[in-house]
């Protein structure tokens, strides 16, 4: 004996499934679908480096901020510090997960605002993307021009 009212429970499930599917892979703001992982922002080391879970060290994929010898140095490493600073963000990993120093390379999320695009188009960092790790990199450069044409942080001199 069949049971048909299994038919559309089991078409049910799998059409349910499927767009579970779909959804994923739609992420807003155009931050790609990307394997991320949340972790908890302990300290930040200057405007583009952060340590996360009290062990990690992460250096922002794509951006350069100002070194401690250099101006704009305390002013980033402050904005990023009022970014995320003892809040959770995710980090989206690209081609290359780490550099010759040992350091976790990343992007940065926070609900929906991309640190490392916040971080260029304010002005307390460069867009300076290194090969391989370069899928964000268009987005970055646009935030670098439009930092240049209002003249923000770094570009506030020129």
């Amino acid at each position: 004996m069949s049971y048909p009212h299994k038919l559309p429970t089991t078409l049910l499930m799998l059409l349910l499934v499927a767009i579970a599917g779909i959804s994923a892979l739609w992420v807003p703001n155009g931050r790609s679908a990307t394997p991320t992982e949340t972790v908890l922002v302990t300290r930040i080391i200057d405007g583009d480096t952060i340590v996360v879970n009290g062990q990690t060290t992460i250096r922002l994929i794509g951006i350069d901020s100002p070194e401690r010898d250099q101006d704009g140095y305390q002013e980033a490493s402050e904005h990023l510090s009022q970014l995320i600073s003892n809040s959770f963000v995710d980090i989206e990993y690209d081609t290359s997960s780490t550099d010759p120093y040992g350091r976790t390379l990343g992007y940065l999320f926070q609900e929906n605002i991309f640190i490392n695009e916040q971080m260029v188009s304010e002005g307390f960092a460069k867009a300076t993307p290194i090969q391989p790790n370069t899928k964000h990199a268009d987005r970055l450069h646009q935030a670098q021009q439009n930092a240049k044409q209002a003249q923000k942080g770094l570009w506030s001199n020129q």
